[in-house]
């Protein structure tokens, strides 16, 4: 039994961390917190055997002393999920943090992208699926605290959507997806031999890469996708742009109408987009 005495401390260890960012759809407060669509920074996907999907990113904060280059496992990282007592891996790894809620109960003291570079995370990279963008904080930008975490963020919700389709086809066969200490240390080898070559070598995660533009290595790009298993591949984004949103009555798209099934789902909701985590 725990005692009375240690419980306050215990508690205090298990509290959720929290995100110190917002969801917003006013381009006008995006811009004025720094959301910058000239960014020329870009997030590269790769996945077993040959599939790539490159999207556009916005650098928001630079970790102290980085290059503004970053490689790992890409997976989804949620402070529902992992406390201080979560066993960190030292399996190169990029967290992706959803900013559409804080959940209740959070920790002021420890935030997200702090607890994922507690657990070996090399990155970070926020998003939003139903709104125009994120917004960090200003208060956590300005702050005096260093920064220990490259924090990118998505410059738009479709192309959140697009990754995350790539974690559904993951979530299908079992592979990584939300950030598991065990699993990560088991393909230690996969990542660090992916890493070296720049192109995912074994099936089971997306490996994924963070270039600042400001390093000259990232090219401005629209949204690139190829994958020789997929003769479709180049329909994806109509795809995507066919999965509604709403929970209108008057919606009349079926998942029959959309060129990838696989891509939507029905629900109460209406037509959503199927990432197999939500």
């Amino acid at each position: 039994m725990i005692s009375l005495y240690f419980l306050p401390i215990l508690l205090a260890t298990l509290a959720t961390a929290y995100i110190p960012a917002s969801p917003t759809n006013s381009s006008q407060d995006a811009t004025a917190n720094g959301f910058n669509l000239t960014d020329t920074s870009q997030l590269t996907l790769h996945w077993y055997p040959n599939g790539t999907l490159t999207v556009p990113v916005s650098y928001r904060i630079p970790g102290n002393g980085s290059q503004g280059i970053d490689k790992g496992v890409f997976v989804h990282f949620s402070e529902a999920s992992v406390n201080e007592l979560t066993p960190p891996t030292s399996t190169p790894w990029i967290a992706m943090v959803s900013c559409d809620a804080n959940i209740t109960g959070v920790s002021q003291e420890v935030d997200v992208f702090t607890l994922a570079k507690r657990k070996g995370a090399t990155a970070a990279l926020l998003y939003s699926l139903y709104s125009l963008a994120c917004i960090v904080n200003p208060g956590y930008v300005d702050s005096t605290t260093n920064h220990t975490l490259d924090v990118f963020v998505a410059q738009g919700k479709t192309d959140a959507q697009l990754i995350g389709y790539q974690f559904g086809q993951l979530f299908s066969t079992g592979g990584i997806t939300n950030y598991d200490s065990q699993h990560l240390n088991n393909t230690a080898g996969a990542v660090e031999d992916s890493i070296a070559r720049d192109s995912a070598t074994a099936p089971g995660f997306l490996y994924a890469s963070l270039i600042s533009g400001a390093m000259g290595e990232a090219n401005t790009t629209d949204v690139n996708y190829t994958n020789d298993a997929s003769p479709n591949a180049g329909s994806i984004k109509t795809a995507l742009a066919m999965c509604v949103l709403t929970s209108s009555p008057e919606s009349r798209v079926t998942v029959t109408d959309v060129p990838f099934p696989g891509l939507c789902s029905m629900s109460s909701q209406g037509v959503l987009p199927l990432f197999g985590i939500r």
